[in-house]
This record gives structure tokens, C-alpha cells and sequence, in this order.
């Protein structure tokens, strides 16, 4: 099983988005996956900051361009987030 953490990041001026992507995804690809099962993405100590580095470092995991939802409970913001790197 591997096993990645991802700690929060305060980078709001969006100057480090594909560092911050960059340095998840070459953490995950260090880990020999031909033996891997299944993966824990273990979010419990990431206090929030900007989300987009961070689904960017994990598109391998989700999947597709369209990777984020947001709902608020009011449903009148609702749009869906393109992954695209620079």
C-alpha cells in the first residue's frame, strides 16, 4: 500500500501552484507502484490553503480534466474545476 500526506499550503498568489504540484507528483512516482494495490492520500493534518496545487499533484489518482466540484449549501455557486498545468 503506499501512502502520501499532504500538508496545507498558503500559496493564495498562485505563484507556487506547479512547484507545490510538482513536488507531490515526483514523491508519488519515487514509490515503486508495480507492487501497489492501493493508495492512502491522507489529508488529516492539511489545514486547507489553495486547493489547486494540490489536485493538480494528485490528477493521476482522479482522473479526467474535471476534478473538482464546488457546492455550497445555498446551491447557488456551483462550477467545476479543469485540472490544467501550465
Amino acid at each position: 500500500m503506499g501512502y502520501v500526506r499532504i500538508t496545507a499550503n498558503s500559496d493564495f498568489t498562485f505563484k507556487k501552484v506547479d512547484s507545490i504540484a510538482n513536488d507531490i507528483t515526483s514523491n508519488i512516482n519515487e514509490i515503486n507502484s508495480a507492487w501497489l494495490k492501493a493508495w492512502i492520500i491522507d489529508l488529516r493534518i492539511n489545514t486547507g490553503g489553495n486547493m489547486y496545487p494540490i489536485l493538480l499533484g494528485l490528477k493521476e489518482f482522479i482522473g479526467g480534466d474535471n476534478a473538482c466540484q464546488q457546492l455550497y449549501s445555498s446551491n447557488i455557486f456551483n462550477r467545476t474545476q479543469r485540472l490544467v498545468s501550465k
